[in-house]
């Protein structure tokens, strides 16, 4: 019976073994990309006292994936200066105000930021002598995905895709043209390969089911190693299973 205690210390191994490789395996993360330019979004402080207000609205700059964001903070009771913040810091940095006791406003310009969304920030209030920890609450809904796919609407200017209807084959015909055509022309453009399609299909549904799983080559190759052990424990158990009713036998 050693080689049953055997073969289940084996199947064990591999078990924590494949386990361990996949805990090792990093998660498959995508960052969020934005497209480069300027942005006018919704935007609160979460933390700030009853003295202090933020503009429901602030500005960010995405510039080649560095996110930066200007704000502004107002004195509402009672109205006798401008905030007193001396810096904020975020984890990219330290930054400074521009403050107008007139206005009773302190703005922070081109502060940057890990990401959007909820951005934890510490500022030092010089009314507070002390150290405060805020939530900056960016909305970046309306900022557009720097891989988001153009929609038929935003085709290049120039390219109009015409189509008619010919009677007399009772055919509809499909023209891609920089100009419009004039009546009564026919272009008929050529029939997609029926093999090319159907690969062109399946490479897609291969990539589609390989985003979906999310797992990163070293997951792939745990599990596989993990499953090779697997069945080769259980192989080897069976083979000295049968081997040794023989010898009983």
């Amino acid at each position: 019976m050693n080689y049953f205690k055997r073969t289940a210390a084996a199947l064990l191994c591999a078990l924590v073994l494949l386990g361990a490789l996949l805990r090792a395996a990093p998660a498959a993360r995508a960052e969020t990309a934005y497209a480069d330019g300027t942005y006018t979004v919704a935007f609160s402080v979460e933390g700030l006292g009853r003295h202090n207000i933020a503009w429901d609205t602030a500005t960010v700059y995405v510039q080649g994936g560095t996110l930066r964001v200007d704000f502004t903070l107002e004195r509402v009771d009672p109205r006798n200066h401008a905030p007193q913040y001396d810096w904020l810091s975020t984890s990219c940095g330290k930054f400074y105000p521009t403050c107008n006791d007139a206005a009773y406003t302190c703005t922070f310009s081109g502060v940057q930021v890990p990401h959007l969304g909820a951005v934890s920030v510490v500022a030092y209030s010089a009314a507070m002598a002390a150290e405060m920890d805020y939530t900056l609450h960016i909305d970046d809904s309306a900022i557009p995905r720097a891989d988001a796919q153009p929609t038929q609407s935003e085709q290049p200017a120039g390219e109009e895709v015409v189509s008619k209807l010919d009677a007399s084959a009772g055919e509809e015909e499909i023209l891609t043209t920089g100009a419009t055509p004039a009546i009564g022309d026919t272009v008929v453009l050529p029939a997609l390969d029926s093999a090319a399609e159907d690969s062109a299909d399946m490479a897609a549904g291969e990539d589609a089911a390989a985003s979906s799983a999310g797992l990163s080559p070293l997951a792939i190759a745990a599990i596989a190693a993990g499953g090779a052990a697997l069945i080769g424990g259980g192989a080897y158990g069976l083979v000295r299973w049968r081997r040794g009713k023989n010898d009983a036998a």
